[in-house]
């Protein structure tokens, strides 16, 4: 859970986690000056583990991922701010009224501002968000697909981190 001022709490959820990782197999057996295959499978865990550390302790992350944003109100800045840069695009976005019934708000309704860090969703011109009494807990549920699309994008830093981590570990 997260909360900035003007915010209301957030929580994350991993849909899909990445498929590739930030450093290759060889690059940590590099690091860990390791010549055989024989620790294979348990550096791949570690590879798995700082990459999870190094993206929980940057806020951001590394390689294409799909996550679920929760919220139990509409922020009262007008904006909604997308935790865990770079954000490729919005999905979808769907909140639930006062019975736990779910809408899903049209893509047209809504403008996603992808030109920095954190990404933006506001309503579109002439659109609110809606005003109806929302569901307790979790009512609003925006779906997005964040972090860079191969690893040679992910920034040096963050890939040096990894690899530090993994010697490390």
């Amino acid at each position: 859970e997260k909360a900035q001022e003007g915010w209301p709490i957030m929580r994350l959820k991993i849909i899909t986690a990445p498929v590739l990782e930030p450093v290759s197999l060889s690059e940590a057996r590099s690091q860990c000056r390791v010549d055989d295959t024989a620790d294979d499978l348990y550096l791949n865990g570690l590879i798995v583990a700082a990459r999870e550390v190094v993206e929980r302790e940057s806020w951001r992350a590394l390689l294409t991922q799909t996550l679920e944003l929760s919220l139990d109100a509409w922020p009262r800045i007008g904006e909604i701010r997308l935790p865990l840069p770079p954000t490729q695009s919005v999905t979808s976005i769907t909140w639930l009224d006062e019975a736990g019934a779910a809408h899903v708000i049209p893509a047209e309704d809504y403008i996603v501002g992808l030109g920095g860090e954190p990404a933006r969703i506001v309503p579109a011109p002439g659109k609110w968000w809606p005003s109806d009494v929302l569901y307790p807990v979790d009512g609003i549920r925006i779906r997005f697909v964040a972090g860079w699309t191969t690893a040679n994008l992910v920034p040096s830093v963050l890939r040096q981190a990894t690899l530090l981590l993994i010697g490390h570990l």
